[in-house]
């Protein structure tokens, strides 16, 4: 589908656009596409618009495919959230500050209880991905 969305706008707008990178591809075939195929196709119709070679890269697709919420391979290089991108950053300053929360919250510029949400947040993930992991293992 992508192969066809591209060779058509392609030629509607007369352009030497004759596939996509395998980093664009990537963030193309792991989007959600919650538009379905009208988003897909106006998201290809961009690119094309804007591509700078004969290969759409993820620089030539919409900005929104470029910021997922889900941790990306590009290659080699790795792109995260930015909610693990926070995370990190939030237990690094906790390290810093030997994990005095009230400290860090100063550091942060937030509030305690913002620390305190994540860290519920943070226990609600790892107590599901512990359900999620148990249930797939053979009890007996």
């Amino acid at each position: 589908m992508i192969r066809h969305f591209v060779e058509k706008f392609a030629a509607q707008q007369r352009r030497p656009v004759r596939g996509v990178t395998r980093e664009a591809f990537t963030l193309l075939e792991s989007h959600r596409w919650p538009g379905n195929v009208r988003e897909l196709e106006n998201a290809l119709e961009r690119a094309v618009a804007f591509a700078e070679s004969e290969l759409i890269a993820p620089t030539d697709l919409p900005p929104s495919l470029r910021e997922r919420a889900d941790m990306v391979e590009l290659g080699t290089a790795q792109a995260w959230s930015l909610q693990e991108l926070v995370d990190r950053y939030i237990d690094r300053i906790l390290e810093l500050v030997g994990g005095d929360r009230e400290r860090a919250a100063e550091v942060l510029r937030v509030h305690p209880r913002t620390l305190q949400r994540r860290d519920r947040r943070l226990e609600k993930a790892r107590l599901a991905r512990g359900l999620h992991e148990g249930s797939a293992k053979d009890p007996g």
